[in-house]
């Protein structure tokens, strides 16, 4: 290790090295308590304050429509049929409900400026192979996760698409940025620190760092594809597509991404 042969740490002190393993155990411990923290707030409140929800407009009639020339009477029922009624609830309840972020890129974008911060700090201090290990872990987290909640989505309009392209081309960009250790002026005089350095900084290092790296960017081209590239892509199960996701993963996006047409329903039938 580079720090214990510059006598910077000494061979049984491990801290360091433990710190840079469980790093995502602190980050979890650190998020657990800023909700616990806010959940005793929560707790706290008075809940005997309470405020009126449910229906915004007064319950219409309900509307029927008579076909005159059929012996069936069709009855629609009006659209407040399956709203939340009107009740009192607490205060608490109404003032904490979650709102979900639409700003993807926004968030991406905040998730990459953590990074480049771990860079900027983690660089001057971990040997470079701890750093790429480490760091290489924390991108293949977040691209993962992109991975499985754009997978989860059940509709995916084209503008949401687009939207999701863009974001992703963000990722794509800055992400390999990540894992390319910092200069340290510490290694001026170290010739082998400088060798190493050079030599894991080379532009496939994303693909051995980041194991959903190449997923990661076979989704953001599906996202942005026709249903005939897709199905070039699959290539009857031997294609680029038939390595990175399953037969139902991939039926899953078809769906998600176009409306029913024969043209899908060909595609999905092709993929097996």
């Amino acid at each position: 290790m580079y720090l214990v042969s510059t006598g910077f740490l000494r061979a049984s002190d491990k801290s360091l090295v433990d710190y840079a393993k469980n790093v995502d155990i602190l980050c979890a411990n650190k998020e657990c308590q800023l909700l616990l923290e806010r959940a005793r707030s929560i707790m706290k409140r008075d809940l005997h304050d309470t405020v009126k929800v449910g229906l915004k407009k007064p319950v219409e009639e309900l509307s029927s429509l008579v076909d005159k020339e059929q012996d069936i009477t069709r009855t629609l029922l009006s659209d407040n049929t399956f709203q939340f009624p009107g009740c009192l609830i607490s205060l608490s309840v109404h003032s904490y409900t979650l709102v979900k972020n639409t700003d993807v890129e926004k968030c991406i974008r905040q998730c990459l400026r953590q990074l480049e911060l771990l860079q900027t700090v983690w660089g001057q201090v971990l040997p470079s192979t701890v750093y790429c290990k480490t760091l290489g872990c924390l991108v293949n987290t977040m691209v993962q996760e992109l991975v499985l909640r754009t997978m989860s989505l059940e509709d995916i309009p084209a503008d949401t698409a687009v939207q999701l392209v863009a974001a992703f081309a963000v990722v794509i960009a800055r992400a390999p940025q990540v894992l390319k250790v910092p200069w340290n002026r510490s290694w001026f005089f170290s010739w082998s620190s400088i060798l190493t350095t050079v030599l894991l900084q080379d532009p496939n290092e994303v693909y051995q760092r980041v194991h959903h790296w190449s997923q990661f960017l076979e989704l953001q081209l599906v996202l942005g594809a026709n249903l005939r590239t897709i199905s070039d892509r699959w290539a009857d199960g031997k294609g680029p597509l038939a390595h990175m996701f399953t037969p139902d993963q991939t039926k899953q996006l078809i769906r998600a991404l176009f409306q029913n047409t024969e043209r899908r329903a060909a595609v999905l039938a092709s993929i097996k």
